[in-house]
């Protein structure tokens, strides 16, 4: 009986001396799955559904099919409680007008533009009206207004409020399913891997879709994934190709978010002056490296 107890005490000893040796959580790690669902519950409310027509070219003819209209949806963010939404510029039928400036001689043909535009918030399913305000072709960008402030502000996501990740962070990124799945949230969770200063500064990871928001594991905002590629001029003289020398990252890249409340200014002042949205173009033809 003596040694029983003798056994216990020492077992309970060993325990107490590792569990004391034992690193306090630093909030490097993952998040755990009631802080995974936390995340999911904050920041599904401000994602919406951009749906639109993609109109072709009536000629039929060119790189971009048979001219015909497509329906297209994609998800984007609410960034202002009045109706402004922050999309992908590629999923806007952005990488094929820059296709078109790039090889004009691939049959002729304008490239497709987005009509029709509506904005489904929340349970709706039939949407309000919108248009395309601003696109930033250097950052991947396009900005989407509501025509009609609702008179209640939407749900929106303050990209003022930020964070900066260091690599080996543990990031997440929550998005939408495809009509057919009911459009129900997902997220998905990722790792930093590193950190571009040039041609702009630039988060590296992967795993989320395109013009959505990155968060850490506390739920802060980080950035905003995006498709960076190099200038037209660049990608025509690369030696690898269209895409060479871009390895597998130029889909996982992250604009930081105090990048994207810069690029938002610009956008909104130039939607402002009036005029259509393909002379607002905010990202063409500025210099990157500028001021680095």
């Amino acid at each position: 009986m003596k040694r029983d107890v003798f056994g216990v005490v020492l077992a309970s000893v060993l325990a107490a001396g590792a569990c004391a040796a034992a690193p306090a959580y630093d909030g490097d790690g993952p998040a755990t799955p009631a802080a995974v669902q936390k995340i999911m519950n904050e920041k599904a409310p401000p994602l919406v559904t951009v749906k639109y027509v993609l109109k072709g070219d009536d000629s039929g003819m060119g790189m971009f099919g048979d001219g015909g209209d497509r329906e297209m949806e994609v998800t984007g963010v609410m960034i202002e409680g009045s109706g402004l939404v922050l999309v992908s510029n590629t999923e806007m039928g952005g990488m094929m007008a820059r296709f078109a400036r790039m090889m004009p001689g691939m049959g002729g043909g304008a490239p497709p533009k987005p009509t029709d535009i509506k904005v489904l918030v929340g349970e709706d399913t039939q949407g309000v009206e919108a248009s395309l305000i601003a696109r930033d072709s250097e950052l991947d960008l396009a900005w989407v207004r509501v025509k009609k402030a609702p008179e209640k502000p939407y749900a929106f996501l303050d990209l003022t409020s930020s964070a900066a990740p260091k690599v080996g962070d543990y990031l997440y990124s929550v998005g939408r399913m495809g009509k057919f799945f009911d459009r129900a949230p997902v997220i998905h969770e990722f790792r930093l891997v590193g950190i571009a200063k040039k041609p702009r500064d630039l988060y590296i990871g992967g795993g989320a879709g395109m013009g959505l928001p990155v968060y850490n594991a506390a739920g802060d905002v980080i950035g905003v994934t995006s498709l960076i590629l190099p200038s037209d001029e660049e990608m025509e003289g690369a030696e690898e190709g269209m895409f060479g020398g871009m390895g597998d990252t130029a889909g996982g890249m992250i604009v930081p978010a105090a990048e994207v409340v810069k690029a938002t200014k610009s956008a909104v002042e130039n939607a402002a002056k009036g005029g259509e949205e393909e002379k607002k173009d905010v990202g063409a033809g500025e210099d990157p490296m500028k001021d680095k």
